[in-house]
């Protein structure tokens, strides 16, 4: 039944949490978030995080001896790394799985 009869309500979909938008990560998320917090949202290793600032690649704020990093900070760096494709090709790296020519 496409409509709700009256009286009764249409049944709700559990959605799971996203935590980016179509604008950026999650709008609720606070202004500054640990380099843990960084980690799950991009789902890589806490190492990873502090490669790339050790390496200068994410802009962070140090107070004392904690890291934090800013929202925006963190848009900036995904988009950055954003990688779109060409017509005609695909997501695979073009030199898995081939091998040199033995001509």
């Amino acid at each position: 039944m496409p409509f709700p009869v009256s009286g009764r309500k249409m049944p709700t979909i559990a959605t799971p949490p996203c935590m980016f938008t179509l604008h950026g990560l999650q709008p609720d998320l606070p202004e500054y978030v640990s380099p843990e917090d960084v980690a799950k949202l991009l789902r890589v290793a806490k190492s990873s995080v502090y490669g790339w600032v050790r390496r200068g690649e994410l802009p962070h704020y140090r107070i004392g001896r904690l890291l934090r990093f800013k929202r925006v900070d963190l848009d900036r760096f995904l988009a950055e790394r954003r990688v779109s494709l060409q017509a005609g090709q695909d997501n695979r790296s073009s030199t898995r799985g081939s091998y040199p020519s033995t001509n």
